[in-house]
């Protein structure tokens, strides 16, 4: 009846008003950050943490042996191949992804939120939210890019029971990614 889709119309408007507010109150909080910058991406990241490269990649955690167990942030970038193309990622990154568990089975991520396109400092990023994708029992976050000859991709993993805790640290380094990469 029109009464039901009025009372649901109702109900869908108060949840995204109660979202838009709760996502404004997490970006509006300040924590203390500094640049963390390679030749290829700069961001801002809290101040107890610590980017180290290891391989081709750089890993970042807090320095807090408990907290550094709690979330982390996995940089990797590399010269521009065929397969680095949005359409590609977009593909990707809307399906389970498979992940091997420590007794040999595997087991599929869940798509939390579809990929969506966002602009981050005038640079266009693909991102979505999975869950036991990399790690089990473990939120992560992929942030994804090409630019010229350069494919970057930056992972925020957290611990599911403390993803709110870190949800604004990480909303803050993602609104700060720029590409600093040149030709």
């Amino acid at each position: 009846t029109s009464t039901e889709v009025n009372n649901m119309r109702l109900k869908n408007s108060a949840l995204v008003l109660s979202l838009v507010s709760l996502g404004l109150t997490l970006t509006s909080q300040t924590v203390e950050a500094r640049t963390f910058k390679n030749a290829y991406i700069a961001f801002e990241i809290k101040d107890d943490w610590k980017c180290v490269q290891e391989s081709s990649e750089y890993v970042c955690r807090s320095e807090d042996p408990v907290k550094g167990k709690e979330a982390i942030i996995i940089l990797t970038a590399k010269e521009r191949g065929p397969d680095d193309k949005f359409e590609l990622y977009y593909n990707h990154m809307k399906n389970p992804m498979k992940l091997l568990q420590r007794n040999g089975t595997t087991t599929l991520s869940k798509v939390e939120i579809p990929p969506t396109e966002r602009v981050i400092s005038n640079q266009r990023w693909l991102d979505t939210l999975h869950s036991n994708s990399e790690i089990q029992n473990y939120y992560t976050r992929y942030i994804a890019t090409v630019k010229d000859q350069i494919a970057i991709l930056v992972t925020f993993s957290v611990y599911n029971p403390k993803y709110s805790e870190y949800a604004t640290q990480f909303m803050q380094t993602i609104s700060s990614l720029k590409v600093v990469a040149t030709k």
